[in-house]
């Protein structure tokens, strides 16, 4: 059983590259940059519907 769980933690802390997360943070930023412009055209939208359709 010690085998088991000692091979899980191994193949988990072997798996996470924290080089590899740090690189990965730009591409997140755009991403979320990205979620938050076509929140603002949806809120946009939706205002401009609700002001105009009066």
């Amino acid at each position: 059983m010690y085998n088991f769980f000692y091979n899980i933690g191994n193949a988990v802390i072997n798996f996470f590259k924290p080089m590899a997360f740090v690189e990965s943070l730009p591409l997140l930023l755009e991403g979320m940059i990205g979620i938050f412009i076509v929140m603002a055209v949806i809120f946009i939208v939706i205002w401009g519907l609700q002001k105009f359709s009066k």
